[in-house]
């Protein structure tokens, strides 16, 4: 019925409402923080990509002389 979807739309908006207010709450006192500590690791991790990627190069050289 009308009422019923009338009830159902108004909790679906309340609900919407309080995440509303709980999203800007989790990045101000999650996420924010977290950044200096989540580029820390993302750096650490692209040191040891370019790292192994620079082996696999030196590898694939040295194969390639020794076949040439």
């Amino acid at each position: 019925t009308i009422e019923e979807r009338i009830v159902e739309l108004t909790r679906e908006n309340g609900r919407l409402r309080r995440e509303i207010t709980y999203y800007p709450h989790l990045v101000d006192k999650v996420l924010t923080p977290l950044m200096p500590l989540l580029e820390y690791h993302i750096n650490g991790l692209h040191s040891a990509v370019q790292k192994f990627n620079a082996k696999i190069e030196r590898a694939n050289s040295q194969w390639q002389a020794e076949e040439g």
